[in-house]
């Protein structure tokens, strides 16, 4: 996996701030390219605001911030594509999208919600956070170690340890590999 390994991330893996953090750390290091789209970034910003109490301004910096962080990240002219979907209608757009976007993954904790006859007409792997990152780490376990690192810095000393407890509550297997690779 490198940065060319493009995946298309579901607002719902987006939407909790440690995962999400994780989640973009691993792409700033190299580890794969995400992409979005409007739609998803559109869901996420409502989930914050109605979810967890965060402003317009809030979320539309968080936004901000992930776009210029992955300029090219943004998949756009998928629309015409979410008519021809089969998967569940309130997520035939994360599909097309994806397809849209040439991901070869869509992750997301919403499995159910893509079919597998939905998904292998066009070659996307589906999986959820958990085995994601657990692939990721499986391919550079130094480089996810480095991540959490990286992230203990940036989030002012909230300790890996607690960074992994956090992740997994989602992601039980991904905490497994990592707590061993960090002697945690």
């Amino acid at each position: 996996m490198s940065a060319r390994f493009r995946v298309f991330i579901d607002a719902c893996v987006l939407f909790p701030q440690t995962l999400r953090d994780v989640l973009l750390t691993a792409a700033e290091s190299g580890l794969y390219y995400p992409l979005w789209s409007a739609d998803v970034l559109d869901e996420l910003d409502r989930n914050l605001i109605e979810n967890r109490g965060l402003t317009r301004e809030q979320t539309a910096h968080l936004r901000g911030e992930m776009n210029r962080a992955f300029p090219e990240s943004r998949v756009s002219g998928y629309e015409p594509l979410i008519a021809t979907m089969t998967n569940h209608e309130g997520d035939r757009h994360v599909l097309a999208a994806a397809i849209r976007g040439n991901a070869e993954t869509i992750v997301t904790e919403n499995l159910r919600h893509f079919p597998k006859v939905a998904c292998d007409p066009y070659e996307i792997r589906l999986c959820s956070v958990d085995e994601f990152l657990s692939d990721l780490l499986s391919v550079d376990h130094e480089r996810m170690c480095e991540v959490l690192r990286t992230l203990e810095r940036d989030r002012r000393g909230l300790p890996v340890a607690d960074i992994v407890r956090i992740v997994g509550i989602v992601a039980p297997q991904f905490q497994r590999g990592i707590s061993f690779h960090l002697g945690i």
